[in-house]
């Protein structure tokens, strides 16, 4: 038989030792300085300090807001196109060719009134850029290529929008005058192919293959009072692709033939031309070989009827 287990003396210990035990004092409750609270407490959001307007804020804010009439009178010199028009112009937004160089004035001031007024999206995509371009070369006005600059930087620069045809038309704008930053633009404007611009396929190679300009010496100048003999040119030639090439010619401050989008055929060693003059498109008859480049034009362009030849050393 086992043993019974005597628990009297145990479980009056335990009893005594509960009873015994006192309960443990709450902590005092703590409060917070009125100067800490005062340092936590949500402060208000200060009010942003408005910085001085920028060159560019000032240039379009002179701009009246007043739609601007525009005469009908040929400011540039005429072309052998009856369609040319002031309102074709105007529903063009100055992009039919030729209407720069009818109506110049009147599109560099129906491009500020769009640039600084206008609401339609077309404006920051089409009119700023191109009013960008007029500025920076002179079209309708003086050249301004500080805020052609800001122009630019602000429309080829934003987060969201359609800043693609923005840039590369300022690419083209710049890639003669400043090859390294046009090539900033460019790489922004063909960033996603889904969106690029066509010119992508030929501004773009053409820049990071290195635009370099061959200087020239006027040899024979007829029909172009700015331009002597002995006077020094640039040129620069692009390849745009299989038997097509670019170029561009400038005496001084004349720029006698060619943008980042004329063509012309040529060989691999980027020789060629075209014998056609503006009557029948719009731009110079060219020729290139090895040593000299030939130009000539009849009245209805530009710089009406010359005849140019210059030199490459």
């Amino acid at each position: 038989m086992r043993p019974m287990l005597r628990l009297g003396p145990l479980l009056a210990f335990s009893v005594l030792f509960a009873c015994d035990r006192s309960p443990e004092p709450s902590p005092e409750p703590t409060t917070t300085p009125p100067e800490l609270l005062a340092e936590l407490a949500p402060q208000p959001r200060p009010e942003p300090v408005a910085g001085p307007p920028s060159a560019l804020d000032t240039y379009l804010a002179a701009i009246p807001a007043e739609l601007p009439e525009l005469s009908a009178e040929v400011t540039g010199h005429p072309v052998k196109d009856p369609k040319i028009s002031i309102e074709r112009c105007k529903e063009s937004a100055w992009s039919y060719r030729g209407c720069s160089e009818v109506y110049p004035r009147q599109g560099l001031q129906w491009m500020r009134w769009q640039c600084a007024h206008s609401k339609v999206p077309y404006s920051d995509e089409i009119m700023c850029p191109r009013l960008g371009l007029y500025l920076h070369e002179g079209v309708g006005g003086p050249k301004e290529p500080a805020l052609a600059r800001a122009l630019f930087d602000r429309h080829c620069f934003m987060e969201k929008g359609a800043f693609h045809t923005t840039c590369i038309r300022a690419a083209e704008a710049m890639m003669f005058a400043d090859p390294s930053l046009a090539l900033t633009y460019a790489v922004r404007a063909c960033s996603d192919p889904s969106l690029a611009h066509p010119s992508c396929a030929t501004v773009l190679p053409a820049l990071q293959a290195g635009l370099a300009a061959r200087d020239g010496v006027v040899d024979k100048a007829e029909g172009l009072p700015a331009v002597a003999v002995g006077g020094a040119c640039k040129l620069w030639l692009w390849s745009t692709g299989p038997a097509s090439c670019g170029a561009r010619l400038a005496c001084g401050d004349a720029v006698l033939y060619g943008a980042s989008d004329t063509t012309f055929p040529c060989t691999d060693a980027r020789t060629g031309g075209d014998a056609w003059t503006t009557a029948k498109d719009r731009d110079p008859s060219i020729k290139i070989d090895a040593t000299k480049v030939v130009l000539s034009d009849d009245k209805t362009g530009k710089h009406g009827a010359f005849e140019l030849t210059v030199r490459l050393p």
